[in-house]
């Protein structure tokens, strides 16, 4: 018995490290090697299915996870007193929890320059990373959602672009092209009570597009409860098909930036962003050539009494 216990361990341990983004924080880690040996097969069938993914139980509901285990609700409620947790979203929340740690800027910064450290050619070396990232995401682009977000932009009388974090620069490359051909924005980079209180002026007529990749803000998240309240389009850029944006959204589009455990650029979605704007400057031509011929006019007067005085 206790032979076999520590060739699962191994095993258990081998499929995080080595078959996985991610790894188990030290402490479930520990936890799932102290309880294996006395768990009944079906909640070690569930460790097992879990720890091949750890990051997608975190975005599933019960119901969802006992799909896809194939297992019932009650099983994975007795899998998780079994680890000693409440219930199974106390388990659940304690995964992600210990996914995200591992997560922070700072580690995923040291990661970056663990690996860059080896590299003598940098701008090779990153360029080369990002044609890699674009080349996949042309076998994998969703060309009919592509379309369809395209469609909705084009068609809505204000698009309310949201986006924290890193997702700040994408909003405010969306805003400065979709303001030169016409179309209204509202943009929403800053988190709290502010945030909400802008989206009390948006009709049935506006869209919200949503973009965040690995973290997702409460507020963009209760920003799409309330569109959804609504009745309102909502679109989401993001990594991952379950996360919460994405789930929420009534469409999105998938936008893999590379491994979650290094810091990535932003060249993937910003040439898709460019795309969509490229296909809806396209169909809002007529109005597109008009705002910029008002923003000429504009730019000669201002010009003009800036000589004159």
């Amino acid at each position: 018995m206790l032979k076999r216990y520590f060739q699962i361990c191994v095993k258990l341990k081998n499929i995080f490290i080595e078959g996985s983004v991610f790894h188990i924080d030290r402490a479930i880690e520990e936890l799932f090697k102290q309880y294996y040996p006395i768990l009944s097969p079906i909640q070690r069938k569930i460790t097992d299915l879990i720890m091949r993914d750890p990051e997608e139980y975190t975005m599933l509901t019960i119901t969802e996870c006992s799909k896809k285990l194939e297992v019932s609700e009650a099983s994975l409620t007795r899998f998780a007193k079994a680890l000693d947790f409440k219930g199974y979203h106390d388990f659940q929340n304690s995964l992600k929890s210990n996914l995200l740690n591992q997560l922070t800027p700072k580690v995923k910064m040291e990661k970056t320059l663990q690996k860059s450290a080896a590299s003598t050619n940098r701008i090779e070396k990153e360029l080369l990373k990002d044609i890699e990232t674009l080349s996949k995401a042309l076998q994998t682009i969703n060309h009919e959602q592509f379309q369809k977000v395209v469609a909705s932009i084009s068609q809505a009388e204000c698009v309310y672009l949201m986006g924290l974090g890193v997702s700040k620069s994408i909003v405010s490359f969306l805003d400065f092209r979709l303001r030169r051909i016409g179309i209204e924005t509202k943009i929403f980079t800053s988190g709290g009570h502010e945030f909400m209180e802008k989206l009390l002026p948006i009709q049935s007529k506006d869209i919200v597009l949503a973009i965040g990749f690995q973290r997702s803000y409460s507020e963009i998240i209760t920003a799409l409860d309330y569109t959804q309240k609504k009745g309102i389009q909502a679109i989401s850029l993001v990594e991952n098909a379950l996360s919460p944006l994405a789930r929420k959204a009534s469409t999105s589009l998938i936008v893999k930036r590379g491994p979650k455990e290094e810091l990535n650029s932003l060249a993937l979605p910003m040439s898709i962003c460019n795309a969509i704007m490229m296909e809806v400057t396209l169909i809002k031509e007529r109005r597109a050539l008009e705002t910029m011929e008002q923003l000429e006019w504009i730019n000669q007067t201002y010009k003009r009494y800036m000589e004159e005085n």
